[in-house]
């Protein structure tokens, strides 16, 4: 009986570890990390623990507005912070390397075909870029003769 209890309690708390990693994401379009989903708009310091050491991290002053900018380079993305109320907000992540995906899949790389065909003709044609609009972000893809050379998801203004 002790043994059936423990199991219980190890599993109630692993999942309730889980919970604090694996955050429910409302939005369709986020990036997934180190077990960790990312939407521009969510505070810094509920994801950049998880990811592991970044590579290098930049600041600097924002042009944009009041405050820092953080630039924390990773292998295959880049994660941009402001500062917003005292808090550090995710403002958008970039993929730069094909060793990481979006949530669907989509790489660099890859062609326009296969992000239409995973994400739908729902989106905004900006030259040779396209641009889908979500409930908390905007997800863009840049193309060089016909191949994704670029992912960015951002907040929504």
């Amino acid at each position: 009986m002790k043994r059936i209890f423990c199991l219980m309690m190890i599993t109630v708390c692993a999942l309730a570890l889980g919970s604090c990693v694996m955050r429910e994401v409302s939005d369709d379009y986020y990036f997934h990390a180190n077990g960790v989903d990312i939407v521009p708009g969510i505070r810094a310091e509920d994801v950049l623990g998880y990811l592991g050491e970044h590579r290098s991290m930049q600041s600097s002053p924002s042009c944009a507005f009041e405050g820092e900018e953080r630039i924390y380079h990773y292998s295959d993305f880049d994660v941009y912070t402001e500062w917003e109320n005292g808090k550090e907000i995710i403002e958008r992540v970039i993929i730069t390397g094909d060793g990481v995906a979006t949530n669907r899949g989509i790489r660099i790389g890859d062609s326009l075909h296969d992000v239409v065909k995973l994400y739908g003709r729902d989106y905004d044609k900006k030259g040779e870029n396209i641009e889908y609009e979500g409930e908390r972000c905007r997800l863009q893809f840049f193309f060089s003769e016909g191949k994704v050379t670029s992912i960015r998801y951002l907040a929504d203004e």
